[in-house]
């Protein structure tokens, strides 16, 4: 079974401002560098399947409120998921190793933006994806 981490985060209040860490290369969570990028995600919109290869990956949403989904033991006719819900309300991160499955949707009313953080670049043939309407993992409907 593979194990997805996840983390609360401390946001640091300020007097003109708030500061959310994301990721410190000194967490026992932290592997390597190689990318990082924002997605924005519209309300109600989901973004599903997919997975790295080689990759790991973190996420964090500093804006709005996601349901990430990750297939944690594949078999079949019996496939487990994890949900993780993290935002605004959940300030936390999601360590998500290579070769799991893995999506998420915009569950708020707002657009809620997503920042990806990969242990490599990003390179082409490293990902695969599928649409969950057209190709459905067998055990779970958004």
């Amino acid at each position: 079974m593979v194990k997805i981490l996840s983390e609360k985060l401390n946001i640091i209040n300020k007097k003109n401002g708030s500061i959310f860490p994301i990721l410190k290369s000194t967490s026992e969570f932290f592997s390597s560098f190689g990318e990082v990028y924002i997605s924005s995600l519209d309300s109600g919109v989901t973004r599903a399947w997919k997975k790295h290869k080689s990759l790991v990956q973190y996420f964090v949403v500093p804006i709005g409120e996601v349901k990430f989904v990750f297939l944690v033991d594949e078999k079949k006719g019996k496939n487990r998921f994890k949900e993780i819900i993290i935002g605004e309300s959940n300030y936390s991160f999601i360590k998500v190793p290579s070769n799991v499955w893995y999506g998420f949707s915009n569950i708020c009313s707002n657009t809620s933006y997503v920042v990806n953080v990969i242990d490599l670049p990003h390179s082409e043939g490293n990902s695969e994806s599928r649409d969950y309407k057209d190709n459905p993992l067998e055990g779970y409907s958004w």
